[in-house]
């Protein structure tokens, strides 16, 4: 807890100037047929282009009119949690390469869903929905893409909470890149592989 912290603190001081921060690519064969999830107190649905405009106007939901901007062109799928009208919790799914940010993009080779942009409300933090969010996904990630092969997603390697969440659900480390930031840009990434087909590269 005390590294992780001080890690966290050195980072905020020495991110201008210049850090290395490592991707961990963790993945998820496509699951059986998932029991219901019935009982939980919520229900699962897709957020179209309306709902997630709607999202943008209130800056608690952390969906951006720019990001919105960023993914007009594409088929990106995503599936919210909803207790009644409010939407508690949703996560991002794509099947073509996607930025990770303005220099950064992940690729992945085709049949997997990269599973990104996860957000759960403050009040239903800690209650562990992720993987009922992903169970409830299954129905809908399969009809918008046939017979995938699975998920695979990103964390920094030092957000635990994040990694341990992913692992309750199934998801397993298989790789992990390695970034240099100067001056908080993207200088070089490792392995630099395009033969990969799980890769990150610049732009």
């Amino acid at each position: 807890m005390r590294a992780s912290l001080a890690r966290r603190l050195a980072k905020r001081l020495l991110a201008p100037l210049a850090w290395r921060e490592t991707y961990r690519c963790m993945r998820l064969p496509w699951p059986e047929p998932a029991a219901t999830i019935a009982s939980a107190p919520f229900e699962v649905r897709v957020l179209d282009r309306s709902d997630l405009a709607r999202c943008s106007r209130e800056a608690l939901y952390e969906i951006s009119a720019r990001f919105l901007d960023g993914i007009a062109a594409r088929d990106d799928l995503c599936v919210g949690a909803f207790s009644g009208n409010q939407l508690v919790s949703y996560r991002f799914f794509a099947v073509q390469p996607t930025d990770i940010d303005a220099h950064l993009r992940f690729h992945f080779p085709p049949g997997w869903v990269y599973a990104y942009k996860a957000f759960t409300h403050p009040a239903w933090r800690g209650r562990r929905l992720h993987r009922e969010l992903f169970l409830g996904s299954l129905p809908e990630v399969e009809h918008w893409k046939r017979e995938p092969l699975g998920f695979v997603t990103l964390v920094m390697s030092d957000n635990e909470s994040s990694a341990k969440a992913l692992a309750r659900v199934g998801f397993e480390p298989f790789a992990s890149f390695s970034v240099l930031r100067v001056l908080s840009r993207p200088r070089l990434v490792k392995p630099a592989d395009d033969a990969m087909e799980f890769r990150i590269t610049l732009q």
